[in-house]
């Protein structure tokens, strides 16, 4: 197995093809949810239950919270794995998988796509990577990468690996 790394991307090469490994890690994260248990530290005598409204109140602040540590997880420390061979492509996500494993054959892939996403709420641009198959339906390989270059790399080496594994 050989192992190539470009900025947050790893690339092994086996003997039945590549895994292509995407890891995402913003250590700003860790100090955001450090931030929300210590928030739930101090709130923690605030919150007695002592009526309906009170235990309402409650599990509706807990529930915005978890949500909160759940998206910054899941922003933050998931990564995509795409497994390519002579005869599927194989997507996955890891620890939080935000969407199914998908198991695609070679042969219905008609185009390796770029696609630019805008956050409404900073100028910056994230990039994904479709997979446009010949049923018109497309399949997200990547998802939010930060640099142009990069991304374009990243489908140039799909479309080459696409073609020369046989």
């Amino acid at each position: 197995m050989i192992s190539n790394k470009i900025d947050d991307l790893e690339i092994l090469k086996t003997e039945s093809g590549i895994v292509l490994i995407h890891k995402k890690f913003q250590i700003t994260s860790i100090f955001l949810i450090g931030m929300i248990i210590l928030f739930l530290f101090f709130l923690e005598d605030g919150l007695k239950m002592n009526s309906l409204f009170d235990t309402i109140l409650s599990l509706t602040i807990f529930g915005i919270l978890g949500f909160a540590i759940y998206t910054i997880f899941r922003h933050s420390f998931n990564s995509t794995k795409v497994k390519i061979d002579s005869e599927f492509v194989e997507i996955l996500q890891s620890p939080f998988p935000t969407r199914p494993t998908f198991r695609i054959p070679k042969q219905t892939i008609a185009q390796v796509e770029i696609k630019t996403d805008y956050e409404s709420e900073s100028p910056a641009e994230f990039y994904s990577i479709l997979l446009k198959l010949t049923d018109s339906k497309k399949v997200i390989v990547f998802e939010d990468l930060n640099s142009w270059e990069e991304t374009q790399n990243l489908k140039n080496h799909i479309e080459e690996t696409l073609r020369n594994i046989v």
